[in-house]
């Protein structure tokens, strides 16, 4: 037998024994749980969890939202996966393979964030965990029936009456000027560009090294940060307000455009070491759809919290980032037998484009008695998604003089838009003690 022969057939060999342990072979190997099909429009759907109208509709309502608001800037057309596109189906396909419907945690979706600091919104481990939240929302919603009752209660009885429309509500308390809203906990941002979360509003900064570095609007080495907000019709000749903090001379202003403007030199008068609302130089116009603004950096230590648009020339917003803010009051007399003054409180503002927060949380009480709550579910539309959890860990009872229910925030989905989206909420219990 000639080297050469030998030779030969030892690269066969091992080309063969590659061969069965490539993704084609996989001799050993066991089938995983997650197998695809295409139905007959080419959408994909994931066998085990569900049909594909199932999927797309379920991921439509949960993590669809969130690409589109987060990731839409690389992901909506210029890098895949395309899991951002404007067409659901296409970004249904494109995200199906980076998803665990049995263990979200372990999701790629999840793992980018958690692991890997990739384009967190807000701080990466809660990125990571509304990103899990989301996909276990998704598995729910595509294998499970509705089986709400007509009014979505679940069997509850107590259910408090539904407030105006998000949109009507919040002209109550902006003179009924459109306003958009975009904060710094949902921008995309680049280094040295920071998200600072530990006091409240969050804010985006180059944070102040005394090096009083400026830089100029196309400089590389500058921090960058991407505002989204969303309109439902072309709207023009508006103003643009930022919620800002800046000390005088070095410390004092960005760079800032929208959409395909003109970056312009923002420069802001000192806020005494608070945030205050600054109004943007020029008018600006909006289109129907997505619209971005872009913060550039010019000079460290300049703070930005939120943006805020309005075609309201006249209208000044107010407070620290509480601008459009909703307090929604439902009565419960009616519910506790007649009783009065018991209500519950919530306040309602934008988290982004495509979700409200919902915070405070409380009951408000001059009755006199004391009144027991718990179990509290939101009802968007006359129906509980469970996805919107956070009040159901409510028990407690209430003394007079009321009490706060829960201190936490929950994001919650836009479900049809502020213009159609009412609020209500259910009790498991509800009773006066």
């Amino acid at each position: 037998m000639t080297p050469g022969f030998i030779r030969w057939g030892l690269v066969g060999f091992l080309l063969g024994l590659a061969f069965m342990f490539t993704q084609c072979g996989k001799p050993f190997a066991t089938k995983g749980d997650l197998i695809y099909s295409v139905d007959g429009v080419g959408v994909v759907s994931p066998i085990a969890g569900g049909t594909a109208e199932s999927s797309l509709s379920a991921f439509q309502q949960t993590v669809y939202p969130l690409t589109r608001s987060h990731c839409v800037s690389c992901h909506g057309g210029s890098q895949t996966p395309l899991h951002a596109s404007s067409d659901p189906a296409v970004a249904h396909n494109a995200v199906l393979q980076k998803v665990n419907f049995t263990d979200p945690s372990n999701s790629r979706m999840v793992r980018k964030l958690r692991d890997e600091s990739h384009h967190c919104w807000t701080s990466c481990s809660q990125s990571a965990q509304i990103m899990q939240d989301a996909i276990a929302e998704w598995t729910s919603r595509m294998t499970t029936v509705n089986t709400d009752p007509p009014g979505g209660t679940n069997d509850y009885n107590l259910v408090t009456g539904q407030s105006q429309t998000v949109a009507q509500e919040r002209q109550l308390v902006t003179a009924g000027a459109f306003l958009m809203t975009s904060s710094a906990g949902t921008a995309m941002y680049s280094t040295p560009f920071v998200y600072n979360s530990t006091i409240s509003p969050g804010f985006i900064e180059a944070p102040n090294d005394g090096s009083n570095q400026t830089f100029s609007s196309t400089d590389p080495a500058a921090g960058q940060a991407t505002f989204a907000m969303s309109s439902m019709a072309n709207r023009t000749g508006g103003a643009l307000w930022g919620l800002v903090q800046a000390a005088a001379n070095n410390d004092d202003s960005f760079f800032i455009k929208m959409n395909n403007g003109n970056l312009i030199q923002w420069n802001i008068p000192d806020t005494n070491g608070k945030f205050q609302w600054v109004r943007v130089p020029n008018n600006y116009n909006v289109n129907a759809g997505n619209n971005v603004v872009t913060v550039r950096e010019r000079e460290d230590g300049t703070k930005i919290a939120m943006l805020l648009w309005t075609q309201d020339q006249n209208f000044v917003p107010t407070g620290a980032g509480t601008a459009g803010e909703i307090k929604l009051t439902f009565p419960l007399s009616t519910l506790l037998g007649g009783v009065s003054g018991v209500s519950l409180e919530v306040k309602l503002n934008d988290y982004d484009s495509y979700s409200y927060k919902l915070t405070s949380l409380r009951l408000n009480n001059t009755s006199g008695r004391m009144i027991y709550v718990k179990n509290i579910r939101l009802m968007l539309n006359g129906h509980y998604s469970p996805q919107n959890a956070n009040y159901t860990y409510v028990d407690q009872t209430v003394p007079n003089g009321g009490a706060n229910l829960n201190p936490g925030s929950m994001i919650v989905l836009k479900e049809k838009g502020e213009a159609v989206d009412k609020l209500s909420f259910a009790f498991e219990i509800l009773e006066v003690r």
